[in-house]
């Protein structure tokens, strides 16, 4: 087990020596960037002015020195210019992923010559840091490089993973008794047994079985569109990237592309009793995806969607959970973006990095290892992060709605105006297959949600009202 460390390790000695923040005015600044850049500011060179150039002036602006040479060759504004340049109208990403974005896409655009050579002699020489010098930002330059590169054992855990219960076999009643109605996390072994997924969705039977087919990443482009990828080229970019926040393969709708996996694996008994299930498929919300990630991919702290509990299995590899209680903010989450964004935390890896191992014994987390073959419960509106550490890393999740659960769910969607349609349809699917249910309950929430409505809705009214007043009289 890792010791506790500081949460970014100590640069090495020439980085250590050699580092100055851009902020610092001084000599070597201007000497390294020249007179104009070296006006510039971190933010304004680093945020602003690199990610508007295209290659062309990328490769330019990196052969004028040693520092601007480093600067550029930065993996994030090489993976943005990709994605862009590689993505099509229907949103495929059209790439081979050739051991850095740099030489991927000058070879997606056909460029050889100087250009090219220089990208691969990069390429191996980056386990080491990329160059470092005097009047460039080193804490930001730094922290990209080692995000690529974190030792795998600075990826387990500080302390002794403790909170969660695991169980080699559990039946569906005692799971339902002494985990869900408690509304407690566990990992449960042997639910696996007769999926062919088992063998069918290992790493090398995944290309061979679905390398042509495409899959959705979680990788945007300058549009904020998902783009997917062919299955051999994602498992390619798996084997060989160093990126700070790696591509995930995180697909709610491989059962319309690629339907035969269905038949790889069913859902466990224990999760049988799904609510959701009464809805019809155009109206049922997002609730099943199939994952596969590199090491150091991975999902930042959240709940998840509408307050339903999940399963999620491990077919190959090896995941890392921390989870909250619903009624804790964990460190690092903004609590203003609570009810705005689904993810208010920094992404996995960062906060492993940066949060996690500052944490005072009593905020840290809840935490366990899931190995291949188990399934980890997540209940109903718990915190969790999860950061895949082996190489390649498989599995298949739901989220879903219990009986147990149905309560915490339809409040949920009751509080936000954006899901009063899926409320309605809920309740109208549910009520008549399930009148055990505690509908007075339900009708009595609903009228107190109206009345809320409508008092707002008033309040509005009076203060335009009064607004429109004021601004006649003036």
């Amino acid at each position: 087990m890792a010791q506790p460390s500081a949460a970014w390790p100590v640069p090495p000695a020439e980085f250590k020596r050699r580092g100055l923040s851009l902020e610092r005015r001084g000599p070597q600044r201007a000497a390294r960037l020249g007179p104009v850049l070296a006006l510039l500011s971190d933010a304004l060179l680093l945020d602003e002015l690199l990610p508007r150039l295209d290659a062309d002036s990328l490769v330019r602006l990196g052969s004028c020195c040693r520092a601007l040479h480093a600067i550029c060759a930065s993996q994030q504004l090489w993976k943005a210019l990709c994605i862009d340049a590689c993505v099509t109208a229907d949103k495929r990403g059209e790439f081979t992923f050739k051991g850095s974005w740099r030489c991927t896409l000058l070879l997606a655009r056909g460029r050889r010559g100087r250009d090219l050579a220089v990208a691969v002699a990069d390429d191996q020489h980056r386990p080491r840091p990329a160059l470092l010098l005097d009047g460039i930002a080193p804490s930001r330059i730094y922290r990209e490089w080692y995000a690529g590169h974190v030792p795998a054992a600075l990826l387990e855990p500080l302390w002794p993973p403790h909170g969660i219960d695991r169980r080699p076999t559990l039946s569906a009643d005692e799971f339902r008794r002494e985990y869900e109605a408690a509304n407690r996390p566990v990992v449960v072994g042997g639910l696996l047994g007769g999926w062919r997924g088992v063998e069918r969705w290992q790493p090398a039977a995944l290309e061979a079985n679905y390398g042509s087919r495409w899959f959705k990443t979680n990788g945007t482009d300058s549009r904020g569109r998902c783009f997917k990828m062919r299955m051999s080229d994602y498992l390619a970019y798996c084997a060989a990237n160093c990126d700070a926040k790696p591509l995930y393969l995180f697909d709610n709708r491989f059962e319309q592309r690629v339907p035969e996996m269905l038949a790889d694996y069913s859902p466990p008994e224990h999760f049988a009793d799904d609510l959701f299930e009464l809805l019809s498929a155009e109206d049922r919300p997002d609730w099943r995806w199939f994952l596969v990630g590199p090491a150091r991919s991975g999902s930042a702290l959240h709940q998840d969607p509408h307050r339903t509990s999940a399963w999620n299995a491990l077919l190959t590899g090896r995941k890392r959970w921390v989870l909250y209680p619903p009624d804790v903010i964990p460190p690092g989450v903004d609590e203003t973006l609570i009810d705005s964004e689904y993810y208010a935390a920094p992404d996995a890896l960062r906060w492993f990095l940066e949060y996690y191992p500052r944490l005072p014994p009593e905020q840290r987390p809840l935490e366990i290892i899931q190995h291949a073959g188990e399934t980890i419960f997540v209940p109903s509106g718990w915190w969790h992060a999860v950061l895949n550490l082996d190489a390649i890393n498989v599995a298949i999740t739901h989220n879903f709605c219990t009986p147990r659960t149905f309560g915490n769910v339809y409040a949920e969607l009751l509080s936000k105006p954006s899901n009063r349609s899926l409320c309605r349809d809920f309740v109208r699917c549910v009520r008549p297959a399930r009148p055990e249910l505690p509908w007075q309950a339900v009708d009595a929430a609903c009228l107190a949600s109206q009345q809320q409505q409508q008092q707002q809705q008033q309040q509005t009214s009076d203060s335009d009202t009064d607004s429109d007043s004021t601004s006649s009289s003036s």
